[in-house]
């Protein structure tokens, strides 16, 4: 598989995202449904940091059931419940992500649960 990050001239400029990924030789190709910020245990962490790290944590999880990796990421969709919490959950998903590119969309909508307040879902390639 052959992974390329495309960026151009004439798009806006950006940061710590891929605006565009191209993907050739792909054999599989998952989607993982939005992952809420529930624990295995059924509780829900506390603020929008905890719920960012276990909303990542059960996104992990069923990469690795995929045998997988974040490294396998081509595009995430984060939705939030509140346009005020982008700044906190872009800090936490950059040190989860580190320097891996993904193509990023941030939409902010109604959270199914009134407790939730994200959920991540993505489209990994191998």
């Amino acid at each position: 598989m052959e992974r390329r990050v495309i960026h151009s001239p004439g798009a806006a400029p950006v940061i710590s995202y891929a605006p565009a990924i191209d993907i050739a030789g792909a054999t599989r190709l998952p989607f993982l449904s939005g992952q809420a910020p529930v624990a295995p245990d059924g509780t829900v962490p506390e603020g929008i940091i905890a719920q960012t790290r276990q909303v990542w944590a059960n996104l992990f999880t069923l990469l690795a059931a995929a045998d997988m990796t974040a490294d396998n990421l081509a595009k995430v969709t984060v939705f939030l419940s509140d346009g005020a919490l982008r700044m906190a959950v872009g800090t936490v998903s950059d040190k989860i992500m580190g320097d891996r590119l993904v193509a990023w969309t941030t939409i902010i909508a109604g959270i199914v649960h009134d407790g939730w307040l994200l959920e991540i879902e993505a489209v990994a390639v191998a």
